[in-house]
């Protein structure tokens, strides 16, 4: 289970970047707006904060929490 702690919405609308603790720190995946096509797209020792989307919905960006360390 994801148990998202921040989420955005790509700008179609089909998918959601979301911040989970799934894997014991902040990461950060891409699902599928039904429930479907779970991504992690990190895997750093810190925590990733803030996903957004970019404009066109192509691409995501994260700010990493380097006062985690």
């Amino acid at each position: 289970m994801l148990s998202p702690v921040e989420t955005a919405s790509a700008p179609a609308g089909a998918k959601i970047v979301l911040i989970s603790l799934r894997d014991s720190n902040n990461e950060i995946y891409v699902i599928s707006v039904d429930g479907t096509g779970v991504t992690n797209l990190t895997s750093f020792h810190d925590d990733d904060c803030d996903p957004v989307w970019s404009p066109d919905g192509s691409r995501t960006a994260r700010r990493p929490d380097l006062g985690a360390r």
